[in-house]
């Protein structure tokens, strides 16, 4: 079933079309965008910042813990949660394809 989000830093999900209303993120009052993920991930079509390929999921830069989503409550920090590449398992961010 479609849905919208927000690939700003509030990550939102809406039922509906629309703009992201979050006043702290990056992306406020930009279109939200279509997602048709069956699993709640959201990662449908997104591709690694340093590779290219596709990503799937979150990794931990600084400890390694992978996840589904980001996760508000990692210890290590949030912004240390980065789309994982799916081709060498590592965080964009040490993604070494």
């Amino acid at each position: 079933m479609p849905h919208y989000i927000c690939h700003g830093e509030c990550h939102g999900v809406s039922p509906t079309p629309g703009v992201c209303q979050t006043e702290a993120c990056s992306k406020k009052a930009q279109a939200l965008d279509e997602c048709v993920c069956a699993d709640g991930t959201h990662r449908t079509g997104e591709k690694c910042g340093h590779c290219g390929k596709s990503t799937v999921g979150y990794k931990c830069e600084m400890c390694g813990a992978e996840d589904h989503s980001k996760d508000l409550g990692h210890p290590c920090g949030i912004d240390h949660l980065k789309l994982k590449c799916s081709n060498c398992n590592q965080p964009e961010s040490k993604c070494v394809c």
